[in-house]
């Protein structure tokens, strides 16, 4: 999709994803800031990152997928003149409410395992079944046993679960529940 060839690609995770800054990797005190986490402090981040630290002046493109979409467009609204083109995949200027219900209901079940002191894995089994049934119609559901669909959650679990950190994703997810490119700009 990138012609690696012709541009150099750079590749940065997001605040908020537990290897760049994120709750998982912060004192104890300063955790509460990834509350009002925002995509546009994503994007501030990367371009501070571009221009203060790697000399970066441009960029032929910002290409994203899903929560790197909506960075793609804030890049646009937040530095038109830094960027050249944004190639957006599946994301958004603004959330809609499918998306706002969604991404707050799996916050509430974070919300809920983490006050109820559950094992992760319960809570990341919880998340992986909505996210199951959000990721598919339901005719592609109802098309796989009962089983297999079991043992698809519990795979998606258990993959989650051992890369991410639960108070991690509930950052990202409040980051895209407040995700609007037409907000004040800061």
């Amino acid at each position: 999709m990138v012609d690696t060839t012709a541009f150099y690609t750079v590749v940065v995770d997001a605040l908020g994803n537990g290897h760049s800054q994120s709750p998982s990797n912060t004192e104890v005190s300063p955790r509460r800031a990834f509350d009002a986490l925002t995509i546009a402090d994503m994007v501030r981040s990367q371009h501070r990152l571009l221009t203060e630290h790697l000399g970066i002046t441009r960029l032929h493109a910002v290409v994203g997928a899903s929560m790197g979409g909506m960075q793609a467009f804030e890049w646009a609204v937040r530095y038109p003149d830094f960027v050249e083109r944004i190639v957006p995949i599946i994301g958004s200027p603004r959330i809609g409410a499918f998306d706002y219900l969604l991404w707050s209901n799996l916050r509430g079940i974070i919300d809920d395992g983490l006050r109820g002191q559950l094992p992760p894995h319960d809570v990341w089994l919880q998340l992986a079944r909505v996210e199951a049934l959000f990721t598919r119609t339901p005719l592609a559901v109802n098309q796989v046993s009962p089983d297999s669909i079991a043992r698809e959650v519990a795979a998606f679990a258990q993959s989650y679960g051992s890369s991410w950190r639960l108070e991690d994703y509930r950052a990202q997810l409040g980051a895209m529940t407040r995700h609007d490119v037409s907000a004040e700009l800061v």
